[in-house]
């Protein structure tokens, strides 16, 4: 694009995020000794981090999903576990804690684990910090990632450090994605929104964690010992409410909403074909699993397959479950599958060849009989 085009480029919203809480890093206190990550995908993290923040003489790296980089930096330590076992790290020993984006990618006992292995970590005056995306904002949005259990909201993770033994000294949020006053979502996009330019949803969002897409909040370790149930009861109870609510973020393809008996579903006339519904790009931990996807089918001619139901992999590659529907008539369909291996962004389809009118509850209903 040449200077004098007159085109103007888009922002890029996933770079402005990652701008962001890069700023947030550079204004942590300077002066640790040793940097904790709670997750580290690679070689990039540890020089995004030195960058930042800064270099220290000690960086440890807790990573469970992606290989040890042939090429870390001298002061990195890398351990290969999961952040709710970090049992090679001595205890008072870090500075500072952070988990960057990593909160909303762990299952309940998990992040329990997490807060309590990050409260005997941290040295007294030490730091914990943890950023994620908001919950009330991804729900109002319908936006999904395949490798997220449940997204925290900011009140949740004050009450989380404060069971773990942190007293909260800053709460932040990047990236305006709700309006407040006017009662309005703005989208995730970064462009203007109902007069917000993408300047303002930056500069307000600092002070409105509520409010914004990722909230960033800063915790000092106390001398308090964490209360290890309330704790738990804290965060189980979360994911009780919260995981439904996950499994609800589908979407259409061809149909169009409308209400049953008070439940959203999609629908489309005969002639149309492809996915009526699909979603919600959830991780599912290894286990049993039965789904049950209600369809109503109608015009449907000589036992001609309407609709078929499935469940399968984020890459489309594995496929779980499957029944064809080639009946008129409203009806459940229960798909009954089993999963060895943790398997990210597991998706529901409800597809439509086109041969009858059809709709679909715009999501199923999940039993877990975890292994």
């Amino acid at each position: 694009m040449s200077e004098n085009s007159g085109e103007v480029k888009t922002p890029d919203t996933q770079m402005i995020l990652h701008q962001a809480r890069a700023a947030f890093l550079r204004n942590l206190p300077k002066g640790a000794e040793t940097f904790l990550s709670a997750g580290c995908a690679g070689r990039w993290f540890f020089d995004w981090i030195e960058w930042t923040y800064g270099k220290t003489k000690t960086h440890i790296g807790v990573e469970f999903y992606c290989p040890k980089p042939d090429d870390l930096q001298d002061n990195v330590t890398w351990i290969a576990n999961t952040c709710s076992d970090m049992s090679d790290v001595d205890s008072k020993s870090c500075d500072i804690v952070f988990s960057g984006q990593n909160y909303e990618h762990l299952w309940p006992n998990e992040l329990i684990g997490f807060m309590l292995e990050a409260a005997r970590i941290t040295r007294e005056g030490g730091l914990l910090v943890i950023d994620s995306p908001n919950r009330e904002i991804t729900e109002a949005l319908n936006w999904t990632h395949p490798e997220h259990t449940v997204e925290g909201t900011p009140d949740e993770v004050v009450e989380a450090m404060h069971y773990a033994g942190f007293d909260v000294t800053a709460k932040k949020g990047i990236w305006l994605c709700r309006d407040g006053e006017a009662g309005r979502t703005l989208t995730f996009g970064a462009s203007e929104q109902f007069g917000w330019s993408v300047t303002e949803r930056l500069v307000a969002a600092v002070e409105r964690p509520q409010d914004s897409f990722i909230w960033w909040v800063e915790a000092r370790r106390s001398g308090r010992d964490p209360d290890r149930q309330k704790l738990a009861d804290l965060l189980n109870g979360v994911f009780q409410k919260a995981w439904p609510q996950r499994l609800r973020r589908t979407q259409s393809e061809i149909g169009s909403k409308c209400d049953k008996d008070g439940n959203p579903w999609f629908q489309a006339p005969a002639g149309t074909t492809g996915a009526l519904m699909y979603g919600p790009y959830a991780p599912l931990r290894p286990g049993r699993y039965v789904c049950t996807f209600e369809v109503d089918v109608a015009n449907t001619k000589n036992g001609q397959s309407a609709l078929v139901c499935e469940a399968l992999s984020f890459s489309r590659t594995t496929k779980l479950a499957q029944q064809e529907v080639s009946t008129n008539g409203r009806r459940l369909v229960k798909l009954d599958f089993t999963i060895d291996d943790l398997l990210f962004g597991v998706e529901f389809r409800c597809i439509t060849n086109g041969s009858a009118d059809v709709s679909c509850r715009a999501y199923v209903d999940l039993v877990e009989y975890i292994a």
